[in-house]
């Protein structure tokens, strides 16, 4: 085990940027599913205003739908058009701050990496305290955001239970796909809004919840790889010197 250790180290390593890679997936996959979560908004002299009429220029959409369901719905789930609206905007900007935040972690994730790389933890077969350092601090900043992320994405996740019907309306509502004779439609029918929304669900928070595990997981197995190496490489040249001093 301790010569297959020592000769893989390469493989165990560059495994490492691998793993990291998983931080990409979650971060591209985070909100696959909760795209449509979002109202128009316009900025005024830093004051943001929620109406009916602003227009979300990537789609095109207005919030006209938006207003008009939950002012006349009796499935309104007992929000005014504007509160619910407020709501909605507060979630979709925590939302966009947390995939900011893992951008970031990608991005640190393989600065930390590549110093690993650099003082050669994946090509030495001797270990240093630079390399017993780097192999042990840069995986370990990468836990810490790790777990960073993890925190908040259960965070999210809470709130997105809690408001599983308001989120799962606007979904339909501002779906850009879907006709507006439609979404008229669901004002006094609810069952055209919940067979028009399925695609709204948690599925981004359980990826991003699974690939920040495995990523903590590999991160603390480097840690232990890496200070295992170190104490191997110590005591052999420990030996070599005191053999040397023998003879």
């Amino acid at each position: 085990m301790t010569d297959f250790l020592k000769k893989r180290s390469k493989l165990v390593v560059l495994s490492y940027g691998i793993v990291l890679a998983l931080l990409v997936v979650g971060m591209l996959l985070f909100m696959i599913n909760l795209a449509n979560v979002h109202v128009a908004y316009t900025v005024s002299d830093g004051i943001i205003s929620i109406d009916e009429g602003a227009q979300l220029p990537a789609t095109e959409m207005y919030n006209t739908a938006f207003f008009n369901y939950f002012n006349n719905s009796a499935t309104n789930y007992g929000y005014t058009a504007t509160d619910a609206a407020q709501k909605v905007y507060d979630f979709q900007i925590a939302m966009s701050s947390l995939n900011n935040y893992l951008l970031a972690c990608v991005c640190v994730a393989y600065i930390c990496f590549a110093i690993m790389l650099i003082v050669g933890n994946h090509n030495r077969n001797v270990y240093y305290k630079s390399n017993l350092a780097a192999g042990i601090l840069m995986p370990l900043v990468v836990i810490i955001m790790s777990l960073i992320a993890l925190i908040r994405n259960f965070g999210m996740l809470g709130n997105f239970n809690e408001n599983y019907d308001l989120y799962r309306a606007t979904s339909f509502l501002m779906d850009p796909k879907v006709e507006d004779i439609v979404k008229e439609s669901a004002i006094n029918n609810n069952q055209i809004l919940l067979d028009n929304s399925t695609r709204c669900n948690s599925l981004g928070f359980t990826i991003v919840t699974i690939t920040t595990i495995i990523v903590i997981i590999y991160s603390a197995l480097m840690i232990a790889y890496t200070v295992y190496r170190y104490k191997e490489s110590t005591k052999r040249r420990n030996d070599i010197l005191e053999r040397a001093a023998n003879n």
